[in-house]
């Protein structure tokens, strides 16, 4: 059982290492869904840790439809993301009607230069997801990350079952959302996956001043979601029993 973890910062993804995570897809700005890390984090991260990191690859929050000059950019990103010993990048194209966007995803595919690909969440928002998971084997797309078009893993299990099903071991599928100690082992018996994907997070409080008449407008920076050890310690600990079976 792999555990991948969606990290947001620097220190995430040094907790995520340290408490068995097996690999981490890496993101900024998790509070929107993720987008594209700094250059700076990313190549520092690449150098201090030794799990496969993933790389977001999304140049704005919002939907998954993108103009030619935002696909400029996300190639630009994949190109820096390989140049730097980046694992694989993760990214999601989706046209007006939520089919997926074939000669976009081409264009990222070829930036990507054989490092692992991910079709992230917006897989979740396609029409078909049969077709979607047919379009994405026919790319070369090595992995899928879904809920199973629901809001949560759990919710959408008997979708995931079905596409792992189908794609019969030609592409990878990755639960994700909702995923915690208390509900993997379930999830891992509705789905008949063999990996999950979760930040497995608290809340991390600051040490910055608290006291300043502008305090409540930077309160979000006090309180930020980070990787919690033990939950991922938790979840290492359950992946290790399920192996065994």
């Amino acid at each position: 059982m792999i555990i991948e973890v969606c990290a947001g910062s620097y220190n995430d993804c040094i907790t995520a290492e340290q408490a068995g995570g097996d690999r981490v897809e890496l993101n900024s700005c998790l509070s929107s869904g993720g987008i594209t890390p700094s250059a700076g984090m990313l190549t520092k991260i690449l150098k201090d840790t030794k799990i496969p990191v993933i790389i977001m690859v999304r140049p704005r929050p919002g939907n998954f439809v993108y103009t030619e000059n935002e696909i400029s950019v996300m190639e630009k990103d994949i190109e820096f993301a390989v140049q730097h010993g980046a694992h694989g990048v993760a990214f999601g194209v989706l046209d007006n009607n939520g089919e997926i966007n074939v000669n976009a995803c081409k264009k990222l595919l070829s930036a990507a230069k054989g490092i692992e690909t991910v079709f992230h969440r917006a897989f979740d928002l396609t029409p078909d997801p049969e077709r979607a998971l047919e379009i994405c084997i026919d790319l070369g797309i090595k992995r899928i990350l879904t809920s199973g078009q629901k809001k949560t893993a759990i919710e959408g299990a008997e979708c995931i079952r079905r596409i792992i099903n189908k794609a019969g071991g030609r592409i990878e599928i990755l639960p994700a959302a909702g995923i915690n100690p208390s509900n993997v082992e379930k999830i891992v018996k509705l789905t008949g996956c063999n990996q999950i994907h979760g930040s497995f997070s608290a809340k991390s409080h600051g040490e910055g001043r608290s006291d300043h008449p502008g305090s409540d407008y930077f309160k979000f920076g006090r309180e930020q979601p980070a990787t919690d050890l033990k939950t991922v310690m938790a979840m290492r600990e359950i992946a290790d029993s399920i192996n065994k079976l």
